[in-house]
């Protein structure tokens, strides 16, 4: 996923470079300027996917390696669970533009 994400910004900046310094008005674009927005929107949005998941997985692997060689008490077991309901709370918080 990590070098989708590096393919993606890269295409972003490909694309935005090849559209960079043409004419709206004239025909010397092969794509209409209300496109490229969108484009290079879902360029954008594509990478940040992308990155969320290599992260998301990361950590994830972080995580499971801690747990399988290190002893794991209650008290880390508990770090666990309130760090991943803290995290299913931002997530959310940030999807729904919830403040505070």
């Amino acid at each position: 996923m990590l070098v989708l994400g590096a393919v993606l910004a890269l295409g972003h900046h490909a694309f935005n470079a090849w559209e960079d310094g043409k004419d709206v008005y004239t025909h010397e674009s092969v794509v209409p300027q209300r496109w490229v927005t969108r484009i290079g929107v879902g360029f954008s949005f594509a990478f940040k996917s992308a990155v969320g998941v290599t992260m998301a997985f990361v950590l994830l692997q972080c995580l499971w390696h801690s747990v399988v060689h290190q002893p794991l008490t209650i008290k880390r077991m508990h770090f666990y669970w309130i760090l991943s309901s803290l995290l299913r709370k931002f997530r959310n918080r940030n999807r729904y533009n919830i403040s505070g």
